[in-house]
């Protein structure tokens, strides 16, 4: 969940909104709202049937992060040391112990888990 600004609007991109289905999620979600991070989504759903657009209700509640959805995200960062702009082109387990390796040689670790985040595809040639 990360927002793109530009001089006319602001665009979020990964999910415009999330619902809660587990009762520990809607428990964060709670501490999202009091930290002012995160709000009721506030548009409705719409499909279409023919030519004629119909108001969907499933019943769902959705939220979005406020202002925007990098609120929810920076929020979760804070008191994170957070390392931008290092490539790692490896990963290995050892000691039970997660470890990334960068293009350098160096080693970067030891982590509980690690969570992979595709980047932009490149076409091989």
């Amino acid at each position: 969940m990360t927002s793109r600004r530009f001089d006319e609007a602001t665009l979020d991109l990964g999910a415009q909104f999330f619902s809660v289905r587990h009762e520990s999620f809607r428990r964060e979600v709670t501490r999202w709202l009091a930290a002012g991070v995160a709000a009721p989504w506030p548009w409705k759903l719409w499909h279409i049937d023919g030519k004629t657009w119909h108001y969907q209700h499933d019943g769902r509640e959705r939220y979005c992060g406020q202002p925007r959805m990098s609120a929810i995200t920076r929020h979760l960062a804070e008191g994170v040391a957070l390392h931008t702009e290092c490539r790692i082109d490896g990963l290995s387990r050892r000691d039970h112990a997660w470890w990334l390796h960068d293009p350098h040689g160096e080693c970067h670790g030891p982590f509980d888990c690690v969570a992979i985040s595709a980047p932009r595809l490149r076409r091989w040639r």
